[in-house]
């Protein structure tokens, strides 16, 4: 009961808030009108304010034609001639809309536009400031191109009168060239002269003594037959037969002295190739190059599978050479034609005899094959001995040296002979040094001249011995001690084990021996020639 009652008077209260009449409803359409009224009043009153004034207005129209008075008869005052009046008041509203908004717009970026100013300062001063940089750098530039020009002038101006005083100093030495090598040629003509001059001498009176020797001979079986009656012819005879002799001792020794002349050379050992020769070898990767013989060491594998045992130098002084298929050869050397067999390089029938050749020393090699192969020219393969000049009868004399089945490749790892690099050797004058430092031509202790110098493969030799003579010690392999010089009851040989030795080394001597820490051994040529005598 209690509680519609209390519903009832909240539902009164609400009718009675919503039934109340407001101000508006009472006065409303007396504002309405109020304001309608002012509206038109104003419009009015701005028409005709206007319209009296509307010359001023014109007039002054950029800066009337925003006023708020002014706008809506725009197109009344000032309209454009292509334009209706609508139209030209709506472009005027339009514009000074704009105009204030970018008024407002301009204001409110100012400090925007007062930073950026500010930046774009910062920014022209900074390039300013690399401008001036780059301007002393600028000058910089010109300063160093002006020094550098001056500089090279100046150096220029000093350098050229050196040079053409080198040029003039470098004609004037070729001219000294020229003419000392025609005087030293004119010396050389002048010495062979003397040299013939003196060997003629020489002959004439050998022969002069020759005839009066076998006159005098004569005279000595005649005077037997007449009983002493020409014993004074006899002694006038032997008389100018020691008038003669003993000048022409004198003018031997002088020429044999002086002239280092003699009646009789010794044949030169034949030797090998010249420098000139280039022999295929393989490399790591066995490709085949091209070196010459004078580069070529030992270990070297050549184009055909011929390993190089023993590389060999040797003074060319009296040796005669030939060219064969572009190949300069020594002419005992032997290789191989197809229609005559083994022949030697001086009986070839393409040999070009070589009167003048030039070079101080030739070489030669050893093989493991005991030959090897050159390709001169193209497609044309010949074939040569090495420096053993191994044949059947050779072979058949090593027959007992070497082990039964043996093949060429078994001389070298059973009859090639050397000694240690450290072994001494004294030369003429007083000198010692290592067998492994002896040059071409070198003159050792008792007058033996080298002619030749070897180096062997040590690496696949059989053994390594020590060879004593009373306290005197060789150590090598296959060493041949001369047993004409020494009391073979003293020698002892002794197999030893060494080191392992890369190379062994020997020569080649004019008279076939030489010394060797005090004990006088044969040299490279007897290792084989032993076994042929």
């Amino acid at each position: 009961m209690d509680t519609n009652i209390k519903d009832t008077n909240i539902f009164s209260k609400i009718n009675k808030i919503y039934n109340t009449k407001g101000f508006l409803d009472k006065y409303g359409l007396d504002i309405w009108t109020a304001v309608i009224i002012c509206l038109v009043f104003f419009v009015i009153t701005s028409y005709f304010y206007v319209l009296n004034n509307i010359e001023p207005i014109v007039a002054d129209w950029e800066n009337q034609k925003c006023s708020p008075a002014i706008m809506p008869f725009a197109g009344l005052i000032n309209k454009g001639p292509n334009d209706s009046a609508f139209d030209f008041t709506g472009k005027n509203f339009t514009g000074c809309v704009q105009g204030i908004l970018t008024n407002i717009i301009a204001y409110a970026f100012q400090p925007i536009y007062y930073i950026m100013k500010n930046i774009t300062d910062a920014f022209s001063e900074l390039l300013g400031a690399l401008n001036s940089i780059r301007a002393v750098f600028d000058r910089i530039r010109k300063t160093i191109d002006e020094f550098s020009t001056e500089t090279m002038g100046r150096t220029m101006n000093i350098t050229m009168p050196i040079v053409q005083m080198l040029i003039a100093i470098k004609s004037m030495g070729g001219k000294m060239v020229g003419t000392l090598t025609a005087s030293l040629y004119t010396l050389i003509g002048s010495y062979t002269t003397l040299q013939s001059f003196f060997l003629l001498i020489i002959e004439l009176i050998t022969t002069i003594i020759i005839i009066l020797g076998v006159i005098i001979a004569g005279l000595i079986v005649a005077n037997f037959f007449a009983f002493g009656a020409l014993s004074p012819v006899i002694a006038l005879n032997t008389a100018i037969l020691i008038a003669i002799t003993i000048p022409m001792v004198l003018i031997h020794i002088f020429v044999s002295n002086i002239l280092a002349l003699s009646a009789d050379s010794m044949m030169a050992v034949p030797s090998c190739f010249s420098k000139q020769t280039m022999i295929d070898v393989r490399s790591n990767d066995c490709v085949s190059v091209k070196k010459s013989i004078a580069d070529i060491e030992v270990g070297d594998v050549l184009k055909y599978g011929e390993k190089v045992t023993a590389i060999m130098k040797f003074s060319a002084k009296d040796q005669i050479l030939y060219e064969i298929d572009r190949v300069k050869i020594t002419g005992e050397h032997r290789l191989f034609h197809k229609e005559l067999g083994w022949i030697k390089a001086k009986a070839h029938p393409n040999r070009i005899l070589l009167p003048e050749f030039n070079e101080p020393f030739v070489y030669c090699l050893g093989t493991h094959t005991k030959t090897f192969a050159l390709e001169h020219i193209p497609g044309h393969i010949q074939i040569y001995s090495d420096w053993d000049d191994i044949d059947e009868d050779i072979l058949n004399s090593l027959y007992f040296a070497l082990p039964n089945n043996f093949s060429n490749k078994d001389i070298h790892a059973y009859l090639d002979n050397g000694i240690i690099g450290s072994s001494v050797l004294e030369l003429q004058n007083g000198n010692k040094i290592n067998i492994s430092d002896v040059k071409i031509n070198d003159t050792l202790v008792n007058g033996e001249k080298v002619l030749g110098i070897i180096k062997i493969d040590a690496v696949d030799l059989k053994n390594m011995y020590e060879y004593k003579y009373k306290d005197k010690t060789i150590c090598g392999f296959n060493v041949s001690l001369d047993t004409n010089e020494i009391d073979t009851n003293e020698i002892d040989t002794n197999e030893i084990e060494l080191p392992r030795e890369k190379y062994l080394y020997q020569l080649l001597t004019d008279t076939g021996v030489f010394y060797v820490n005090g004990i006088q051994i044969r040299d490279y040529n007897y290792g084989i020639d032993k076994y042929m005598l």
